[in-house]
């Protein structure tokens, strides 16, 4: 008799989970509100502020360096207004390349990626500059930083790439 009960109790809770799985995956996922680039500027700003002050501490950068250190931060800062009006190119672009033919979005992913590269190669030329009048043991401190920037950015781009698959896939299934 109680095994009767205990089949039925397990027959009707896994009836009922199945219902409840079944209602939740019929709804729609809730909506991300939009971007707000001007916020997201304004953090990534108040990140790069923070790192440039960490590493002038960390360097010690003494009075000779100084200039240096500035003309470098001057070449690789991102100037607020040029990237606010390039994100809104961007998304111009986005637009207007739906249409495009494959070749011809191609080309347009070339010119945008060669522009990337003339920037990094400005970045580059800044920081060879910069770098040249550190001392061996500022030098280590430097590449040791970046070297861990580098795979903590690495990391976070991870998971945003797994963020943006799986609302992909939310999307796809809700269709």
């Amino acid at each position: 008799m109680k095994s009767i009960k205990n089949s039925l109790m397990i027959t009707v809770s896994a009836l009922a989970l199945s219902l409840t799985a079944t209602v939740f995956a019929q709804q729609n996922p809730p909506q991300r509100p939009p971007m707000d680039h001007g916020k997201m500027m304004e953090k990534m700003q108040a990140r790069m502020d923070k790192h440039h002050s960490m590493m002038h501490d960390k360097l010690k950068i003494s009075a000779e360096q100084e200039g240096a250190w500035k003309t470098f931060i001057a070449a690789t800062e991102v100037n607020k207004p040029a990237m606010m009006e390039r994100a809104a190119q961007m998304k111009a672009e986005r637009q207007a390349m739906a249409g495009l033919s494959a070749p011809a979005r191609m080309e347009k992913n070339l010119e945008r990626s060669k522009e990337h590269l003339a920037r990094m190669q400005k970045h580059l030329e800044a920081l060879k500059t910069f770098y040249a009048v550190l001392t061996p043991a500022q030098q280590k401190i430097f590449d040791d930083s970046h070297r861990a920037m580098r795979t903590h950015s690495k990391h976070k781009m991870q998971d945003r790439m797994q963020d943006r698959m799986q609302d992909r896939m939310q999307d796809r299934m809700g269709k």
